[in-house]
């Protein structure tokens, strides 16, 4: 089983991921509580460069946002 880290946000509805698109996805969301169980959104990445798209949706006024990705193609935590 995978777990995930303890979110460090003070208020998953101020800001938090609204939309994720890669290899055919396009994942458009909204606050979470910090986290979406996505696991069942299949795509396709071909071998090579691909392209991410991840956009931040805000309650209020906008800040500047940094991301990390982790793509665990074998669902194996790893």
């Amino acid at each position: 089983m995978v777990t995930y880290c303890t979110s460090r946000g003070n208020n998953s509805s101020y800001e938090y991921i609204d939309n994720v698109a890669i290899g055919g996805i396009s994942n458009v969301s909204s606050s979470n509580n910090g986290y979406g169980d996505f696991t069942a959104q299949t795509g396709n990445l071909p071998y090579g460069n691909n392209t991410i798209v991840i956009s931040a949706g805000f309650s209020d006024a906008a800040y500047t946002e940094f991301w990390k990705v982790w793509i665990d193609f074998n669902k194996n935590g790893v």
